[in-house]
């Protein structure tokens, strides 16, 4: 975990040396947000906006969020240009908060990187034709909307809740840090691969890495599963999966499914399946049969899960009425 922190606190330095010359290299000239000046304070949109370059906000040094309300218009930029993640410089974003920022009401046309170190982003009230990149300490995105795209999350503090996820999805991935999740009333709908995908160990094998709650969520149509977690689920601590609805699925409902690489002296879990309906899944409405070069198995039965008109018998792992 210490090795992971490390590498990515180096990486931040060299993101923050190759931001310094980027288009949008002007301090904010008003309260007004403008093409080519990224913001160093609060700053609104009092019109719909076209830029050709990405807005770099705030300092990684910086604990207070900048606020950038879009007053109900809309952001586009057509050619961005910052990282949305400091680990990936193939992606690019539209907005790329370098230290803590808060966006409101309105909508984005490209995506969205969030990467503070200091202090939580917040996301409210937006649509992003895009994806969203959570990483550094985190954030919440909440009552907002994402076509075309995913929320992918490697934060260590994330709340995802009430929002719609069109052609898109959620993942969740621990290579970073230690997790916190809450994943709660989204509406993901004609996911191309997995609708809510946890892809675990990328950084290691580390015990109680990833715990919260994946809660109320409504699935319809995806390619891949509804719920799918894999890869070292060892590292998965108490995690609840409660009250989701997932219905037509390509593959299983929900699949958890992961392998001990090397074999490690924990289990991991417990998860908690709870009232969950599953419906018209192509493959299981439950496949959880944990790890499988381990003995034994974190998945907790909480009753009253449900599977119905399933391509395979109805679940593994939990009983379904």
């Amino acid at each position: 975990m210490h090795i992971r922190r490390l590498a990515i606190c180096a990486a931040l330095v060299a993101t923050t040396m190759t931001l310094s010359i980027a288009h949008a290299s002007a301090t904010s000239l008003g309260a007004t947000l403008q093409c080519g000046v990224n913001p160093t304070g609060n700053v609104r949109l009092d019109h719909d906006l076209v830029c050709p370059h990405s807005f770099v906000v705030g300092a990684s040094s910086a604990s207070a969020p900048i606020k950038i309300d879009l007053g109900g218009y809309t952001l586009t930029v057509t050619r961005p240009d910052a990282p949305c993640r400091f680990s990936q410089p193939v992606a690019t974003c539209a907005v790329f908060g370098l230290g803590p920022v808060t966006l409101l009401d309105g909508s984005i046309k490209g995506s969205v990187g969030l990467a503070s170190v200091r202090a939580p982003s917040r996301i409210r009230g937006v649509n992003i034709d895009g994806d969203l990149w959570m990483s550094g300490v985190g954030g919440r995105f909440v009552a907002s909307s994402i076509s075309d795209g995913s929320v992918r999350a490697y934060s260590s503090t994330v709340t995802i809740d009430h929002n719609v996820i069109h052609h898109g999805g959620i993942s969740l991935n621990d290579t970073d840090t230690r997790m916190a999740i809450e994943i709660k009333h989204n509406v993901i709908a004609g996911s191309p691969g997995v609708a809510i995908a946890g892809v675990f160990g990328g950084g290691g094998e580390f015990q109680n890495d990833v715990a919260g709650v994946i809660q109320g969520n409504v699935v319809t149509n995806s390619t891949g599963a509804g719920i799918g977690l894999s890869g070292a689920l060892t590292n998965i601590g108490a995690l609840a999966i409660v009250r989701n609805r997932i219905f037509h699925s390509g593959a299983d409902g929900i699949h958890i499914e992961g392998l001990a690489v090397p074999p490690t002296p924990y289990l991991g879990g417990p998860v908690t399946l709870t009232q969950n309906r599953v419906g018209g899944s192509a493959g299981y409405a439950v496949n959880a049969p944990w790890v499988t070069n381990l003995p034994g198995t974190a998945i907790v039965d909480g009753g009253g899960n449900v599977g119905w008109a399933s391509g395979a018998s109805p679940c593994i792992g939990v009983v379904c009425h």
